[in-house]
């Protein structure tokens, strides 16, 4: 494989079957940004929401594979968190924090369940290479 072909494999526009679910997510991480503002978390999910823009504008695998691995990344630390709280309520080791309200509850399972949804669809929505490109 040349160095063009990688390349082109790479960075070349490709097409997004499901544009919808970047945007949404997108959407989503602009209210988790803006919720999270005060605990620093804005630049952050403002940028992992501008890197789901470009890959609805601009679609290319390697916008696909950063954005997914940032998106498996986080399903896995939501769990983990979700986990050690369910725990902590059950063991009764610790007061709740995650679920210390019906607010904070329900903006957590909104959270998590935004962020597993949108890991486990981009697997089945990775964009194809367009028909036009050549990567011999």
């Amino acid at each position: 494989m040349t160095a063009r072909a990688a390349f082109v494999f790479l960075f070349g526009r490709r097409q997004q079957s499901s544009r919808w679910l970047l945007v949404g997510a997108a959407g989503a991480l602009v209210i988790v940004a803006l919720a999270g503002l005060r605990h620093g978390a804005l630049a952050w999910y403002a940028a992992l929401a501008t890197l789901c823009l470009l890959q609805v504008l601009y679609p290319t695998f390697a916008g696909w594979c950063l954005v997914f691995v940032l998106f498996l990344r986080a399903a896995f630390v939501y769990s983990f968190l979700v986990i050690e709280e369910v725990i902590r309520i059950w063991t009764g080791s610790g007061p709740p924090e995650l679920f210390s309200g019906p607010v904070k509850t329900l903006a957590t399972i909104l959270q998590y369940g935004m962020v597993v949804f949108v890991a486990i669809r981009l697997v089945f929505v990775r964009p194809k290479l367009l028909a036009t490109h050549d990567a011999a």
